[in-house]
């Protein structure tokens, strides 16, 4: 990815919660076995770090609203996928400011996995033709990853 197109967070150290080679194979191959640990590693993690449902909802609402701006403008789509990135580090910023001296927080760590996700998505099909296509079908494949990420953090626990 280029400097002009933004780069993507940083990751953390230690350990991935959700490796780029499992976000690429999510992604990528649609390896739905994939999906489901580790959106459900996530889910749980963003849980035990006490994210509340509402954080991962804002998020999610700028993910439906690109869903549906798709189909009408793929291009506009992008662009608003694009965007999600700052407005992810903006969610991780604010959580680091609140927080009690944790060194790693959830939600950075889902900064972190999101950000890669949607890299993953807008590298998808350089040929113009089929570019809309893969690029849709991916990021098909990012909304049901955090979809099911959503679910296991209700599924564990995550307050409201």
């Amino acid at each position: 990815m280029t400097q002009a197109q933004g780069s993507s967070a940083e990751p953390l150290p230690g350990k991935h919660l959700v490796s780029p080679e499992e976000i690429r194979r999510i992604i990528v191959d649609g390896d739905a076995e994939i999906l489901v640990n580790s959106a459900e590693r996530m889910g749980r993690r963003l849980k035990e770090g006490n994210v509340a449902r509402h954080q991962m909802l804002g998020v999610y609402g700028d993910i439906w609203r690109i869903e549906m701006a798709w189909p009408a403008s793929p291009a506009e789509a992008q662009r608003g996928l694009r965007i999600l990135k700052p407005k992810l580090a903006s969610l991780g910023k604010r959580a680091k400011e609140t927080a009690d001296g944790e060194e790693t927080l959830p939600v950075e760590e889902l900064e972190v996995v999101m950000c890669q996700a949607v890299d993953v998505v807008l590298e998808q099909a350089d040929e113009v033709e089929e570019q809309d296509t893969t690029r849709r079908q991916a990021f098909e494949r990012l909304v049901s990853f955090f979809e099911a990420t959503l679910a296991y953090h209700r599924h564990h626990g995550g307050r409201d």
